[in-house]
């Protein structure tokens, strides 16, 4: 569930109260059927109290630990949120008391044992201590979400067991459902339904199994199981969310790690079968005894499926991560405007933008987010075969106007990183930045809702102070979400500043994934492990005339010039006949003045030829004035256009 909740928290445009409605009243007609079916009539309670502690239960049991988990995942990852499983034992065992349960010295120190090795699975604890304090608002949102199961586990036991699991459930999850979609007409004016395919594929299995499935069976084990050992078995999703981590996020676990495992299998030997001091409302069948057997039974084969699902996920990772070097594009605004004669080094012409597109897509390149290289570093996921990220910094109109429409001719996608603070009002209103109008946050809003175009935090306004700038990263992605309902944990380093203490322990503490830097080349995918500073190549604007402006086929040298915005170029010289190419060994920089020679061999030259400048990553190929032919040395290049 955790995995599915993080990714529909981030990737879909849903709040966590429309969610968690969503996932409780689709459940519900399923319970509903199979309840009927199974138990026909006795499927409604009869009595008031009845109708009372199931609609009290469904509101703290379904709706408010829904509403409070899904809202701490938008805060914390997966794993951190899964640390409310953790709490819910000694909750439960201390509600239990409360409630008058008989309890031995065997049940607390089993269930204290297994929440130190819990802490251990999810590194809160380690040898440098008990790192609780630095747990943030999100982890205190799941610990609240905890408690409200914890009451739902202990105080819904009696009314499970006389009911049975199936009404019982069936009823708390409608009550649930019921509740959260009486506080978003009440809150929010209205309800929201999915709208992606993504957002109905992960809300059908949200509600199919974390809801029908695992309320079910954890209401049903309530006729059979105690209560310490059912509550102790809450220890083994955070074990399962650590291994999942290793499987799927690429985490290494470590010695620590290891150790609170074992704890936690130990201590399952801790517990015995229970004694009540109120047998009426927490007496055990005679098959309890051998329900702490069972788990015990079972936990080496557990263990030993998930030592198999590691080392298989070891081969699948060591693979995906090999070094291979992935182009991330920076470009900053998309304007119409000719031959690009008035445009400036950042603002690239919609019909050169619509070339490089071209040339990418007939290359069998496709995109990528940033969320994608997150997820395959961590071994959760996979990346195509050529893959090219896209990116715009500072969120300028020209983005909505020229850009988007020829992503979504190819069906590409990009991020744009907006200055959260500067987005402004619409049409003639929009904020005035450095290469253009910024975007509004209504066209945000549109965008966003699109899905061509994902947004990401670029600070809040775009100083270049490393201590300003820590400062903005733990508020922009939280006001960018306040401004324009978009959640996002990528971000965009101002003037490419980084490096700084303050700024990485700001990305680190505000969760995100990724910070784009511009260092202007490749990022070289399985070798660059800092995803706070992801390199990018950046993209010349203005106006490009290449023209080759000397050739001696003799000395193998062929110069070039460019007239408007400088940029730097590789030369490449491509027979006629067959297409076999020979490329210079580095690129140089071209304009103002400057007119490099490279050098070839001489047979590149002994049949009909072509003169081609490529971008120093050859990606895009620009237009060059070849020389007449027969020219001699020197000869200024002919007024054509050669491709």
């Amino acid at each position: 569930m955790f995995p599915v909740g993080d990714l529909l928290m981030k990737e879909g445009s849903m709040a966590p109260a429309a969610v968690a409605t969503a996932r409780f009243l689709l459940a519900s007609p399923i319970l509903f059927a199979a309840g009927l079916a199974r138990h026909g009539r006795r499927m409604v309670p009869r009595g008031a109290r009845d109708w009372l502690a199931l609609a009290a239960l469904g509101l703290v049991g379904s709706a408010m630990m829904a509403l409070l988990l899904f809202r701490a995942q938008e805060l914390v990852p997966s794993v951190n949120a899964s640390l409310m499983e953790a709490y819910v034992p000694m909750q439960v065992l201390l509600l239990a008391m409360l409630g008058g349960a008989r309890t031995t010295w065997r049940h607390v120190a089993g269930i204290a044992l297994g929440f130190a090795g819990c802490l251990l699975v999810l590194r809160a604890l380690d040898g440098s201590g008990l790192r609780l304090a630095a747990l943030s608002r999100g982890d205190l949102l799941a610990f609240l979400s905890s408690a409200c199961w914890a009451v739902y586990t202990a105080w819904g036991r009696p009314l499970a067991r006389r009911l049975g699991g199936l009404p019982f459930t069936a009823w708390t999850v409608l009550f649930g459902g019921l509740w959260l979609l009486a506080w978003q007409f009440a809150a929010e004016g209205g309800a929201a339904v999915p709208r992606t395919g993504l957002e109905w594929r992960c809300i059908l299995f949200l509600a199919a199994f974390p809801t029908g499935v695992a309320f079910l069976g954890w209401n049903e084990a309530q006729k059979g199981v105690s209560l310490a050992h059912l509550s102790f078995l809450e220890y083994f999703p955070p074990l399962v969310a650590a291994i999942a981590g290793v499987l799927f996020f690429g985490e290494a676990i470590t010695a620590w790690q290891w150790l609170g495992i074992a704890v936690v299998i130990l201590s399952a030997r801790l517990l015995p079968g229970p004694t009540a001091a109120r047998p009426s409302a927490d007496r055990a069948p005679p098959r309890v005894a051998r329900g702490g057997a069972l788990v015990r039974r079972a936990l080496p084969a557990v263990v030993a499926a998930a030592a198999l699902l590691a080392a298989a996920h070891a081969v699948q990772r060591a693979h995906q991560l090999r070094p291979r070097d992935i182009p991330v594009l920076m470009y900053h605004n998309v304007l119409g405007g000719g031959d690009g004669a008035e445009l400036s080094h950042w603002q690239v012409s919609a019909e050169e933008f619509a070339s490089q597109m071209d040339q990418l897509a007939a290359a069998g390149y496709e995109t990528i987010l940033p969320h994608d290289i997150a997820r395959a570093s961590r071994g959760w996921g996979w990346l195509p075969a050529r893959p090219v990220l896209i990116t715009f910094d500072d969120g300028y109109a020209g983005v909505k106007d020229f850009a988007e429409p020829i992503l979504a001719r190819h069906g590409f996608r990009a991020v744009c990183y907006a200055i959260v603070d500067l987005l402004g009002g619409e049409g003639a209103d929009r904020t005035p930045f450095k290469s253009g109008p910024l975007l509004s946050t209504n066209e945000v809003v549109e965008m966003a809702s699109r899905g061509t175009i994902v947004f990401g935090s670029h600070s809040l306004t775009h100083v270049p102070n490393p201590e300003r700038l820590a400062q903005e990263i733990r508020r922009s992605r939280y006001r960018l979400r306040e401004r324009t309902g978009v959640r996002t944990r990528d971000y965009c380093h101002p003037f490419g500043l980084h490096g700084y203490a303050a700024m990485d322990a700001a990305l680190r503490e505000s969760h995100y994934e990724t910070a784009m830097v511009c260092e202007d080349r490749m990022f070289r995918y399985g070798t660059d492990t800092n995803l706070f500073a992801i390199p990018r190549l950046s993209v010349q604007g203005g106006r490009h005339d290449i023209a080759v402006s000397a050739l001696d086929p003799a000395s193998g040298a062929v110069s070039l010039s460019c007239v408007g915005t400088a940029l730097p170029l590789r030369a490449v010289v491509r027979r006629e006949s067959d297409g076999r190419a020979w490329r210079a060994e580095a690129p140089q920089r071209t304009g103002g003045g400057l007119r490099p020679v490279f050098r070839f061999p001489p047979e590149a030259f002994a049949e009909p030829f072509r003169v081609e400048a490529w971008d120093p990553a050859g990606l895009f190929r620009y237009p060059v004035r070849q020389l007449a032919a027969g020219a001699p040395a020197g000869t200024p290049a002919a007024a054509g256009e050669s491709q």
